[in-house]
Order: structure tokens, then sequence, then C-alpha cells
């Protein structure tokens, strides 16, 4: 499997076929939203802008995902785990 760079290089991995991790996605996880490198900026940014939180970009994608699709999720209750702060200015400017 080929795994492309990314900005949230935390969450980017490949899981392993017999790692524990996969069974218990699989049989608790509906569905994955799929976000791109700009929402998941666009998402650092409104973190910091909105609520001055320094987010890194393997913390956000769930917030990115929210505003992607916000109208499927209207109405539905909805919780964003927002997690982590270790990005440099530079990584932010890019």
């Amino acid at each position: 499997m080929e795994i492309s760079s990314s900005i949230a290089e935390g969450i980017s991995g490949y899981i392993e076929p017999e790692a524990m991790t996969w069974p218990l996605i699989r049989d608790r996880v509906d569905r994955v939203l799929l976000v791109s490198e700009a929402e998941i900026k666009a998402a650092m940014l409104l973190m910091l802008n909105l609520h001055s939180h320094v987010v890194e970009p393997s913390g956000v994608p769930a917030v990115a995902a929210a505003i992607r699709y916000a109208k499927e999720l209207s109405g539905r209750k909805v919780v964003c785990v927002v997690s982590g702060r270790n990005i440099s200015g530079s990584a932010i400017s890019n």
C-alpha cells in the first residue's frame, strides 16, 4: 500500500492487518469521512482564529470533517475530539 505524504502525518500511517487497531475500528466505526489537506489547514486556522487554540494537523481532522459535512450532520449530536499542539511556526505558515 502506498502512503502519500500529509500535513497530518500522525494519522497518515498504514494499519497492519494483524494489529489490534483494525478489529477495533472494523467493529465500532460505521463510516470514515475524508478531508483534504486544504480543509485540515483551514480547520487549524479556524481553531486559532475563533478559539485561540493552536492545534496540530493530526489533531484537527474531525473539525475539518464537521465543516465539510455540516449539511449531512445537521440535526445530529456531533463531537469533535481535538488534540495536540505539536506544530512549529514554520509549519503553520505553509
